[in-house]
């Protein structure tokens, strides 16, 4: 399981990214209590968590409801390609 935090910081707020557990290790809670403890170490200095999934993701927008967190606002990503020499 891993987790990454902070590539996104708006003031107030800290980003905890790219949370993932293998599949052998899924439905024992360990993303939760990640998700979760990282959250509340955030909070006790002041800052409130931001998290991101596509909206593709089922499995993980559950999860983080589930955990208390409620959208906020729906993003739309682009990637441009550079045409190949």
């Amino acid at each position: 399981m891993s987790a990454q935090v902070a590539r996104v910081r708006p003031e107030g707020w800290t980003e905890i990214s790219a949370v993932a557990t293998d599949p052998e290790y899924r439905g024992q809670g360990l993303a939760s209590r990640l998700v979760l403890d990282v959250a509340f170490h955030m909070q006790e200095r002041g800052d409130r968590a931001l998290l991101h999934a596509a909206a593709t993701n089922a499995g993980a927008i559950a999860v983080y409801e589930r955990l208390g967190f409620a959208l906020r606002r729906r993003t739309t990503f682009s990637a441009v390609r550079t045409p190949s020499a």
